[in-house]
């Protein structure tokens, strides 16, 4: 758990932020942090995996 961080209810696979270590993603009933990608899409925050 990242200390500090505010209890988010929204869908998961929402991408709750994004910055220079990584991004968080919303789970079912907590969140994860995504430390390295190789993305072929241009990711950003508000937008979901499925």
């Amino acid at each position: 758990m990242i200390k500090g961080m505010l209890s988010y209810k929204c869908i998961p696979g929402a991408i709750l932020s994004k910055d220079t270590k990584g991004f968080l993603i919303k789970t079912g009933d907590s969140y994860i942090r995504i430390l390295q990608w190789e993305p072929e899409v241009n990711l950003s925050t508000g937008k979901r995996f499925s």
